[in-house]
């Protein structure tokens, strides 16, 4: 939806032509699926890297939240700024 949303507010020229044409949809469905790869190998990749772990989980919970929260909101905004933010090309 944030897709759909970037494109009618930012390029109302290409959300029409796309709309008009039905690439829309099949646009919208392959970005979806792009993000959610992305999203999902970022987040595993920063809790490696930060070890987001079930060892720290056991020894401080309260990091482990923390830390897991903060890769989960630091693979949104680069999925974001990466992928839905950006003009069509």
């Amino acid at each position: 939806m944030a897709r759909k949303n970037y494109l009618k507010e930012h390029e109302p020229g290409k959300y029409e032509y796309m709309m008009f044409t039905l690439e829309i949809l099949p646009h919208l469905e392959t970005v979806q699926t792009q993000a959610q790869e992305m999203y999902e190998t970022l987040i595993e990749q920063k809790r490696k890297a930060w070890g987001v772990n079930e060892e720290l989980k056991e020894k401080d919970w309260l990091k482990w939240v923390q830390l897991a929260n903060n890769a989960r909101d630091e693979a949104r905004q680069e999925v974001l700024s990466e992928l839905i933010l950006v003009p069509t090309t």
